[in-house]
Protein backbone atom coordinates (compact mmCIF):
# COMPACT_ATOMS: atom_id res chain seq x y z
CA UNK A 1 0.00 0.00 0.00
CA UNK A 2 1.45 3.19 -1.26
CA UNK A 3 1.88 5.95 1.60
CA UNK A 4 -0.60 8.95 0.90
CA UNK A 5 1.27 12.59 1.00
CA UNK A 6 -1.76 14.06 0.67
CA UNK A 7 -5.18 12.66 2.63
CA UNK A 8 -7.74 13.45 0.05
CA UNK A 9 -10.49 11.79 2.27
CA UNK A 10 -10.67 11.68 6.07
CA UNK A 11 -12.55 8.27 7.97
CA UNK A 12 -15.70 9.49 10.09
CA UNK A 13 -17.09 7.27 12.83
CA UNK A 14 -20.74 9.00 12.30
CA UNK A 15 -21.71 6.13 10.87
CA UNK A 16 -18.74 3.82 12.21
CA UNK A 17 -20.54 0.03 13.48
CA UNK A 18 -20.82 -0.97 17.24
CA UNK A 19 -20.79 -4.35 16.13
CA UNK A 20 -17.41 -6.24 16.27
CA UNK A 21 -16.20 -8.20 13.97
CA UNK A 22 -12.80 -9.60 15.82
CA UNK A 23 -12.39 -13.63 14.78
CA UNK A 24 -9.94 -14.13 17.28
CA UNK A 25 -10.77 -14.23 21.50
CA UNK A 26 -7.63 -12.12 22.67
CA UNK A 27 -7.04 -11.41 26.91
CA UNK A 28 -7.83 -8.00 27.30
CA UNK A 29 -9.92 -7.55 24.20
CA UNK A 30 -12.32 -4.68 23.83
CA UNK A 31 -15.40 -6.31 22.21
CA UNK A 32 -17.45 -5.74 25.32
CA UNK A 33 -16.20 -2.19 25.80
CA UNK A 34 -16.05 -0.90 22.36
CA UNK A 35 -19.25 1.41 22.35
CA UNK A 36 -17.21 3.66 24.90
CA UNK A 37 -14.29 3.54 22.79
CA UNK A 38 -16.56 4.75 19.72
CA UNK A 39 -18.35 7.33 22.05
CA UNK A 40 -14.65 9.28 22.21
CA UNK A 41 -13.42 8.62 19.31
CA UNK A 42 -12.54 11.21 17.00
CA UNK A 43 -15.04 11.94 14.42
CA UNK A 44 -12.79 12.61 11.68
CA UNK A 45 -9.01 11.45 11.24
CA UNK A 46 -6.74 10.53 8.82
CA UNK A 47 -5.08 7.04 8.83
CA UNK A 48 -6.08 4.93 11.57
CA UNK A 49 -2.77 3.69 14.05
CA UNK A 50 -3.26 0.60 15.81
CA UNK A 51 0.21 -0.96 17.06
CA UNK A 52 -1.32 -3.16 20.20
CA UNK A 53 -3.82 -5.00 17.10
CA UNK A 54 -4.78 -7.93 19.66
CA UNK A 55 -8.66 -8.80 18.18
CA UNK A 56 -8.87 -5.98 16.71
CA UNK A 57 -12.22 -5.36 18.35
CA UNK A 58 -11.93 -1.07 17.83
CA UNK A 59 -10.50 -1.20 13.97
CA UNK A 60 -13.63 -3.94 12.93
CA UNK A 61 -16.22 -1.27 14.96
CA UNK A 62 -14.47 1.71 12.95
CA UNK A 63 -13.76 0.48 9.85
CA UNK A 64 -11.80 3.20 8.77
CA UNK A 65 -10.56 3.39 5.05
CA UNK A 66 -7.21 3.07 5.88
CA UNK A 67 -4.98 1.73 8.63
CA UNK A 68 -2.05 0.21 9.76
CA UNK A 69 -2.03 -1.95 12.12
CA UNK A 70 0.74 -4.04 13.31
CA UNK A 71 1.91 -5.67 16.73
CA UNK A 72 5.31 -7.46 18.20
CA UNK A 73 3.26 -10.89 18.06
CA UNK A 74 4.59 -12.58 13.93
CA UNK A 75 2.03 -15.33 14.70
CA UNK A 76 -0.45 -13.10 15.42
CA UNK A 77 -0.15 -10.68 12.09
CA UNK A 78 0.87 -14.07 9.96
CA UNK A 79 -2.73 -14.97 11.12
CA UNK A 80 -4.48 -11.16 9.86
CA UNK A 81 -2.35 -10.92 6.80
CA UNK A 82 -3.66 -14.88 5.37
CA UNK A 83 -7.03 -13.53 6.08
CA UNK A 84 -7.16 -10.82 4.52
CA UNK A 85 -4.80 -11.98 1.60
CA UNK A 86 -5.94 -15.56 0.99
CA UNK A 87 -9.31 -15.73 3.13
CA UNK A 88 -10.31 -18.77 0.42
CA UNK A 89 -7.56 -21.08 0.97
CA UNK A 90 -7.89 -20.42 4.96
CA UNK A 91 -11.62 -21.69 5.16
CA UNK A 92 -10.41 -24.43 3.32
CA UNK A 93 -7.66 -25.18 5.31
CA UNK A 94 -10.32 -24.69 8.60
CA UNK A 95 -12.96 -26.70 7.85
CA UNK A 96 -10.30 -29.82 7.78
CA UNK A 97 -9.61 -29.60 11.51
CA UNK A 98 -11.79 -31.80 13.59
CA UNK A 99 -12.99 -30.72 17.13
CA UNK A 100 -11.20 -33.53 19.33
CA UNK A 101 -8.60 -33.55 22.18
CA UNK A 102 -6.64 -35.66 20.67
CA UNK A 103 -6.27 -33.27 17.48
CA UNK A 104 -5.62 -30.30 19.45
CA UNK A 105 -3.05 -31.38 20.87
CA UNK A 106 -1.51 -32.81 17.80
CA UNK A 107 -2.08 -29.09 16.32
CA UNK A 108 -0.40 -27.50 18.96
CA UNK A 109 2.70 -29.60 19.02
CA UNK A 110 3.23 -28.50 15.63
CA UNK A 111 6.17 -26.06 14.88
CA UNK A 112 4.22 -23.27 13.27
CA UNK A 113 7.54 -21.83 11.98
CA UNK A 114 7.46 -25.16 9.44
CA UNK A 115 4.19 -24.81 8.14
CA UNK A 116 2.65 -22.53 5.56
CA UNK A 117 1.24 -19.23 6.03
CA UNK A 118 -2.26 -20.79 5.33
CA UNK A 119 -1.67 -23.76 7.42
CA UNK A 120 0.04 -21.54 10.36
CA UNK A 121 -3.57 -18.93 10.51
CA UNK A 122 -5.36 -21.84 11.02
CA UNK A 123 -3.60 -23.53 13.97
CA UNK A 124 -3.91 -20.23 15.20
CA UNK A 125 -7.68 -19.73 14.64
CA UNK A 126 -7.92 -23.61 15.45
CA UNK A 127 -6.24 -23.20 18.97
CA UNK A 128 -7.57 -20.18 19.54
CA UNK A 129 -10.98 -21.33 19.48
CA UNK A 130 -11.09 -24.51 21.34
CA UNK A 131 -8.16 -23.46 23.87
CA UNK A 132 -9.28 -23.12 27.63
CA UNK A 133 -11.09 -20.19 27.50
CA UNK A 134 -9.52 -18.89 24.94
CA UNK A 135 -6.21 -17.92 26.66
CA UNK A 136 -3.48 -16.87 24.59
CA UNK A 137 -0.40 -17.63 26.29
CA UNK A 138 3.00 -18.83 25.08
CA UNK A 139 6.13 -19.90 27.38
CA UNK A 140 9.73 -19.07 27.52
CA UNK A 141 10.55 -20.78 23.92
CA UNK A 142 7.78 -18.83 22.84
CA UNK A 143 5.58 -22.31 21.83
CA UNK A 144 1.40 -22.12 22.59
CA UNK A 145 0.89 -24.24 25.67
CA UNK A 146 -2.89 -23.34 26.83
CA UNK A 147 -4.93 -26.64 27.54
CA UNK A 148 -7.30 -27.97 25.38
CA UNK A 149 -11.06 -26.11 26.58
CA UNK A 150 -14.14 -27.82 27.18
CA UNK A 151 -16.42 -27.02 24.40
CA UNK A 152 -19.61 -28.30 23.14
CA UNK A 153 -19.56 -26.86 19.72
CA UNK A 154 -16.99 -24.52 19.05
CA UNK A 155 -17.53 -22.26 15.49
CA UNK A 156 -14.01 -23.38 14.06
CA UNK A 157 -14.72 -21.89 10.90
CA UNK A 158 -17.17 -18.74 10.93
CA UNK A 159 -16.89 -18.37 7.43
CA UNK A 160 -18.95 -15.67 7.15
CA UNK A 161 -17.28 -13.43 9.41
CA UNK A 162 -13.75 -14.48 8.00
CA UNK A 163 -14.93 -13.22 4.67
CA UNK A 164 -16.09 -9.86 5.94
CA UNK A 165 -13.34 -9.55 8.02
CA UNK A 166 -11.21 -9.69 5.14
CA UNK A 167 -13.05 -6.76 2.93
CA UNK A 168 -12.30 -4.51 5.90
CA UNK A 169 -8.73 -5.39 6.08
CA UNK A 170 -8.69 -4.37 2.67
CA UNK A 171 -6.54 -0.87 3.30
CA UNK A 172 -4.97 -2.12 6.46
CA UNK A 173 -1.15 -2.35 6.21
CA UNK A 174 -0.38 -5.02 8.52
CA UNK A 175 3.36 -5.42 10.34
CA UNK A 176 5.39 -7.23 13.00
CA UNK A 177 6.91 -4.54 14.94
CA UNK A 178 7.31 -2.87 18.26
CA UNK A 179 4.49 -0.24 19.21
CA UNK A 180 7.25 2.59 19.09
CA UNK A 181 7.61 2.49 15.91
CA UNK A 182 3.83 4.11 15.25
CA UNK A 183 6.39 7.39 15.49
CA UNK A 184 7.98 6.60 12.29
CA UNK A 185 4.56 7.05 10.08
CA UNK A 186 1.74 8.73 12.27
CA UNK A 187 1.30 11.71 11.28
CA UNK A 188 -0.99 15.01 12.28
CA UNK A 189 -5.13 14.16 11.95
CA UNK A 190 -3.73 10.57 12.22
CA UNK A 191 -5.91 8.83 15.34
CA UNK A 192 -3.77 6.41 17.01
CA UNK A 193 -4.98 3.59 19.04
CA UNK A 194 -2.51 2.14 22.17
CA UNK A 195 -3.80 -1.34 24.05
CA UNK A 196 -0.73 -2.23 25.31
CA UNK A 197 -0.63 -5.65 27.89
CA UNK A 198 -1.50 -4.53 31.34
CA UNK A 199 0.64 -5.73 34.33
CA UNK A 200 1.36 -4.38 37.88
CA UNK A 201 -2.33 -5.10 39.60
CA UNK A 202 -3.01 -8.45 40.40
CA UNK A 203 -6.61 -7.74 38.74
CA UNK A 204 -5.64 -7.25 35.40
CA UNK A 205 -2.57 -9.66 35.56
CA UNK A 206 -2.07 -12.72 32.79
CA UNK A 207 -1.85 -10.00 30.34
CA UNK A 208 1.71 -9.63 29.81
CA UNK A 209 2.42 -13.15 28.47
CA UNK A 210 1.27 -12.62 24.43
CA UNK A 211 5.31 -12.93 23.99
CA UNK A 212 8.23 -14.95 25.19
CA UNK A 213 9.62 -11.50 26.96
CA UNK A 214 6.59 -10.50 28.34
CA UNK A 215 5.31 -6.50 29.06
CA UNK A 216 6.70 -4.99 32.29
CA UNK A 217 6.46 -1.64 33.94
CA UNK A 218 9.29 -0.19 31.74
CA UNK A 219 7.51 -0.93 28.65
CA UNK A 220 4.63 1.26 29.81
CA UNK A 221 7.03 4.11 30.55
CA UNK A 222 7.99 3.79 26.58
CA UNK A 223 3.85 3.91 25.76
CA UNK A 224 3.40 7.24 27.62
CA UNK A 225 6.57 8.66 26.35
CA UNK A 226 5.24 7.23 22.71
CA UNK A 227 1.59 9.30 23.52
CA UNK A 228 3.44 12.68 25.04
CA UNK A 229 5.29 12.51 21.53
CA UNK A 230 2.13 11.80 19.49
CA UNK A 231 0.34 14.64 21.19
CA UNK A 232 2.76 17.36 19.85
CA UNK A 233 2.70 16.01 16.60
CA UNK A 234 -0.96 16.84 16.86
CA UNK A 235 -2.20 13.24 16.57
CA UNK A 236 -5.80 12.29 18.25
CA UNK A 237 -4.57 9.95 20.91
CA UNK A 238 -6.66 7.22 22.95
CA UNK A 239 -5.18 4.83 25.73
CA UNK A 240 -6.57 1.85 27.28
CA UNK A 241 -5.39 1.68 30.66
CA UNK A 242 -6.22 -0.48 34.25
CA UNK A 243 -7.05 1.98 36.48
CA UNK A 244 -4.72 2.39 39.46
CA UNK A 245 -3.25 4.74 41.10
CA UNK A 246 -0.26 4.38 39.30
CA UNK A 247 -1.75 4.86 36.16
CA UNK A 248 -4.03 8.02 36.96
CA UNK A 249 -1.10 10.11 37.97
CA UNK A 250 1.17 9.23 34.72
CA UNK A 251 -1.29 10.44 32.60
CA UNK A 252 -2.60 13.17 34.85
CA UNK A 253 -2.57 15.50 32.10
CA UNK A 254 -4.65 13.76 29.91
CA UNK A 255 -8.50 13.58 29.98
CA UNK A 256 -9.30 10.30 32.06
CA UNK A 257 -12.58 8.40 32.00
CA UNK A 258 -12.80 5.30 34.20
CA UNK A 259 -15.39 2.08 33.08
CA UNK A 260 -15.77 -1.08 34.19
CA UNK A 261 -15.26 -3.98 32.23
CA UNK A 262 -16.18 -7.67 32.57
CA UNK A 263 -12.92 -10.15 31.71
CA UNK A 264 -14.17 -13.03 30.24
CA UNK A 265 -10.59 -14.57 29.61
CA UNK A 266 -8.33 -15.78 32.32
CA UNK A 267 -7.19 -18.85 33.44
CA UNK A 268 -8.39 -18.24 37.16
CA UNK A 269 -12.32 -18.08 37.60
CA UNK A 270 -12.20 -15.23 39.89
CA UNK A 271 -9.92 -13.06 37.85
CA UNK A 272 -13.10 -13.57 35.51
CA UNK A 273 -14.83 -10.38 37.40
CA UNK A 274 -15.45 -6.74 36.85
CA UNK A 275 -12.38 -4.69 36.91
CA UNK A 276 -12.56 -1.08 36.27
CA UNK A 277 -10.04 0.26 33.23
CA UNK A 278 -9.51 3.78 31.91
CA UNK A 279 -9.77 5.29 28.46
CA UNK A 280 -7.26 8.21 28.09
CA UNK A 281 -7.40 10.57 25.05
CA UNK A 282 -5.03 13.85 24.39
CA UNK A 283 -8.53 15.76 23.49
CA UNK A 284 -11.96 16.14 25.53
CA UNK A 285 -15.12 14.57 24.13
CA UNK A 286 -16.77 17.47 23.05
CA UNK A 287 -13.89 18.55 20.84
CA UNK A 288 -13.87 15.36 18.65
CA UNK A 289 -15.28 16.92 16.13
CA UNK A 290 -14.23 20.49 16.49
CA UNK A 291 -10.05 19.76 15.46
CA UNK A 292 -8.64 22.89 12.93
CA UNK A 293 -8.66 21.82 9.32
CA UNK A 294 -5.12 22.02 7.80
CA UNK A 295 -4.10 20.90 4.26
CA UNK A 296 -4.33 17.43 5.28
CA UNK A 297 -6.98 16.44 7.90
CA UNK A 298 -8.45 17.90 11.54
CA UNK A 299 -6.53 17.29 14.36
CA UNK A 300 -6.96 18.25 17.97
CA UNK A 301 -6.96 21.90 19.35
CA UNK A 302 -3.88 23.01 20.91
CA UNK A 303 -4.26 23.46 24.56
CA UNK A 304 -3.80 27.47 25.64
CA UNK A 305 -3.09 28.50 29.11
CA UNK A 306 -6.70 28.26 30.25
CA UNK A 307 -6.35 24.36 29.63
CA UNK A 308 -2.74 23.60 30.12
CA UNK A 309 -1.02 21.67 27.36
CA UNK A 310 0.51 17.95 28.97
CA UNK A 311 3.71 18.97 27.89
CA UNK A 312 3.69 22.12 29.35
CA UNK A 313 2.73 20.56 32.48
CA UNK A 314 5.48 18.10 32.35
CA UNK A 315 7.97 20.75 31.27
CA UNK A 316 6.79 22.35 35.09
CA UNK A 317 7.01 19.71 36.68
CA UNK A 318 4.23 18.42 37.18
CA UNK A 319 2.34 14.46 36.16
CA UNK A 320 6.09 13.44 36.12
CA UNK A 321 5.38 10.21 37.70
CA UNK A 322 6.53 7.07 36.08
CA UNK A 323 4.25 3.83 35.70
CA UNK A 324 5.47 1.38 38.14
CA UNK A 325 2.74 -0.79 38.82
CA UNK A 326 -0.41 -0.19 42.20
Amino acid sequence: MSTRTQRESTTTTAGASRETLAFLKWPGAKGRVVHHLLARAPERFGVYHEPFLGSGALFFALRPAEARLSDLNAELINCYTVVQREVDALVRELKRHPHTERHYYTVRAQDRHLLSPVQAAARTIFLNKTCFNGLYRVNKAGRFNAAFGDHRNPRICDEQKLRTAARLLTGAELDVRPFESVLECARRGDFVYLDPPYCGAAEHDTFGKYTPEGFRAVDHDKVLAVVRALDRRGCWVMVSMPDTRAVRAAYSAYEVQGITVRRLIACKASARRPVRELIVTNYRPCERGQGQRDSECSAPQHRGRRIESPMRRLQCGQASTRLQGS
